[in-house]
């Protein structure tokens, strides 16, 4: 039956961009984790003040920028999640990323004036907040997975339940 076979296909599509999304968060995740690793690197080094502030600075601005690629990758995540005929319930990580940049934004303007032990105060702060961050999405990830799952069984529930009925009702019209 067509109708049959575009209703699958319709449901096979969906679990695609579902599997996708979940990939493309854990992958975004583990970016954020990378991240908050040289971050809080970096944070040691602004404060043994070994190196000039201008090195750390050009670290810095290097960090920003991955960073924004991870923003982006994040409205990408929230797009494909709206694509969904069900969207998973994401946390707005909007504020969450205004204040991890806020804190780098800091830190630069700290190794600005030459303030290392603040520039690496600053750095450790969005570190943190970094991991807070991805440990979040993974949270995330693990609630959809668990709620997919329950909708899983439920559906699974129902089939059988449909399963025995039609059984007793041939057994029914066999006699």
């Amino acid at each position: 039956n067509d109708e049959e076979l575009e209703k699958e296909l319709d449901r096979m599509l969906e679990l695609f961009k579902e599997m996708e999304l979940e990939h493309q968060l854990e992958q975004t995740a583990e970016k954020l984790e990378e991240l908050a690793k040289k971050e809080e690197e970096l944070s040691e080094e602004s404060k043994e003040g070994k190196k000039s502030s201008e090195e750390l600075k050009k670290e810095q601005e290097k960090l920003d920028e991955e960073f924004e690629k991870i923003k982006e990758d994040i409205e990408k995540l929230e797009e494909m999640n709206e694509e969904l005929e069900s969207p998973k319930h994401l946390d707005d990580m909007d504020e969450q990323s205004d204040d991890i940049e806020k804190d780098m934004e800091e830190s630069s303007q700290e190794l600005q004036k030459g303030e290392k032990q603040k520039a690496g105060e600053k750095q450790k702060s969005a570190s943190e907040k970094m991991k807070d961050m991805a440990q979040g999405m993974k949270d995330m990830m693990q609630q959809a997975q668990e709620e997919q799952m329950e909708e899983d069984l439920e559906a699974l529930r129902q089939l059988l339940e449909n399963l025995v009925t039609l059984s007793f009702d041939e057994e029914e019209t066999m006699k």
